[in-house]
């Protein structure tokens, strides 16, 4: 498995599938995953507003036990302060 990724694209067909039947074993047995990702931190930078997207992320990240930190657009100002 992937430790990252950045586009869906850079999955496999297997990866992909494993991603889903993880998903749904979270889903179905949230309490075994609870402190799953505890000790790990979640930076989330989009380009555009998205609050659902935020959330789900944020709210995910907490349920197993991790955090989240949310930079928007005005606080990185890419292009303006440092490269990416």
């Amino acid at each position: 498995m992937l430790d990252n990724f950045i586009s869906i694209h850079d999955l496999t067909l297997y990866q992909f599938s494993k991603i889903l039947d993880i998903s749904r074993e979270i889903k179905d047995n949230p309490h075994r995953f609870r402190n799953k990702l505890k000790g790990k931190i979640l930076a989330m930078i989009f380009q555009k507003p998205s609050l659902r997207t935020r959330m789900t992320f944020e709210v995910g990240m907490l349920q197993l036990g991790g955090e989240a930190v949310y930079l928007s657009p005005s606080d990185i100002q890419i292009g303006t302060r440092e490269t990416v």
